[in-house]
């Protein structure tokens, strides 16, 4: 419902009173938590940048600063179901809040931000490798320039006793770019950069299997391999449970989601575009996509 403050006349026009409602930003953030109280809670609309907790004996105001855009458009649910309304989705506070609740959730309105900062003629290049598990790892370093070639990227190191391909008598595993790709994370100059991982001893490293591929390849060159690569994998929740499978139970029979479309009938279509559109970006030869025959089951070729 709505109601006027006369005690506090810095909250003019009337507020918002609600109940038992939380909000979380994010750790850096100006107010780092607003936690549950069980108090009223005013929030004033002339004066976006404020949040009172207010309780008989006392009167609290909260700096949230300018920067939590879209907060005058916020209502925050309430008792009365006149006024139930939610977040508005698209607000910080709102993202904010659905990341408090699942650590699985990345902030990106916040990201998005230092992203579109300038860089100053620096590139930020991620050096990629494959650890003894058959996963991916990677660090990234600062060059002064885009460079021209695999050939103008240097050799680098790890800690190859933590990632399960050294002992820790003799860790360091050196990184040597074999490829490099636009970074469709980063964007702007910024690459990807595919290393192969060897010795100390300069002997490749034990889960060094590209390296015994190149050399068959290069070998028998002249007889000019064709390769189709199918990739089949199925996107999980934070719980790792497919998504669009029911909680604790099986979907229906297979039948409808091969190469499906529609409500009901594939799963994270958002995801599966994002990734295409970042293997062309970053020219990857990807040929085409498909949903397979399990919800959130997919599968790309390149």
């Amino acid at each position: 419902m709505h109601n006027r403050d006369t005690r506090h006349p810095r909250v003019k026009g009337g507020c918002e009173l609600t109940s038992h409602i939380r909000v979380e930003l994010a750790p850096n953030s100006a107010a780092s938590q607003i936690r549950r109280r069980t108090s009223s809670k005013y929030i004033t609309r002339d004066k976006p940048t404020l949040l009172f907790n207010s309780t008989p004996q006392t009167h609290t105001a909260y700096n949230l600063t300018s920067k939590l855009t879209k907060f005058d458009r916020l209502t925050f649910r309430g008792h009365n179901p006149r006024h139930h309304r939610e977040l508005d989705p698209q607000s910080s506070v709102a993202e904010s809040a659905k990341m408090a609740e699942n650590p699985y959730l990345s902030n990106t309105a916040n990201l998005q931000k230092y992203l579109q900062l300038p860089q100053k003629g620096a590139v930020i290049a991620e050096y990629v490798w494959i650890d003894a598990n058959g996963g991916t790892r990677s660090k990234c370093k600062t060059l002064k320039k885009l460079p021209e070639s695999i050939k103008d990227l240097s050799e680098w190191n790890f800690d190859g006793s933590s990632t399960g391909q050294a002992p820790g008598d003799n860790s360091d595993v050196y990184l040597r770019p074999v490829a490099m790709y636009p970074d469709p994370f980063r964007l702007g100059d910024n690459i990807l950069v595919m290393c192969e991982t060897w010795m100390s001893d300069g002997k490749p490293n034990a889960y060094n299997y590209r390296h015994d591929a190149a050399s068959l390849m290069d070998k028998y060159a002249k007889h000019e391999f064709w390769f189709g690569l199918e990739q089949e994998y199925t996107l999980l929740d934070s719980q790792g449970w497919p998504y669009g499978w029911p909680k604790n139970g099986f979907p229906a029979p297979q039948g409808p989601y091969y190469c499906g479309n529609g409500t009901g009938k594939v799963f994270c279509r958002d995801l599966v575009e994002a990734h295409y559109k970042a293997c062309l970006y970053a020219g990857i030869e990807i040929s085409g996509t498909n949903a397979e025959v399990m919800p959130a089951q997919w599968e790309y070729q390149v």
